[in-house]
């Protein structure tokens, strides 16, 4: 707070499932408030476009739209989708190519990630919009 740094608070699909989106979403806006920082609440590694809106209508500022495990196209196409809806909202939209291992995802066998084909990336942003990219690089999350 000394140093006036703005937060992120990243929310998973689990978490939003837990308390709820609007609880969520509440948190965020009075911890930013009674503090005078700023805080943006960012859904993290979502799939649902449609709960993905209901948060949007929230006030929620950041996406991860998630369809690493959808085909190229299907990634695009739905990426794209959400980069519509989102930026409506003011909202930005980070979308992922490759998969990581790790319990978020629910990828846990190191043989079913699969790294970034680094000559897809500027087609895929190209063509979907999106405002930042996850990649997977050998890099594993979740617990």
């Amino acid at each position: 707070m000394e140093m006036r740094t703005p937060v992120i608070l990243a929310a998973t699909p689990g978490t939003m499932n837990y308390a709820g989106r609007a609880y969520i979403q509440a948190i965020a806006e009075v911890a930013a408030k009674e503090n005078d920082i700023p805080i943006a609440l960012h859904l993290d590694h979502h799939e649902t476009i449609d709960l993905i809106v209901e948060s949007l209508k929230l006030g929620t500022k950041s996406v991860m739209i998630d369809r690493s495990h959808k085909t190229f196209e299907e990634n695009i196409e739905i990426s794209k989708k959400e980069v519509d809806i989102a930026h409506k909202y003011d909202a930005t939209v980070e979308a992922e190519l490759g998969k990581l291992v790790g319990q978020e995802d629910l990828i846990v066998e190191a043989s079913d990630a699969a790294y970034t084909d680094p000559d897809t990336v500027l087609e895929f942003v190209e063509r979907t919009g999106i405002d930042s990219l996850a990649v997977a690089i050998g890099t594993g999350h979740g617990l």
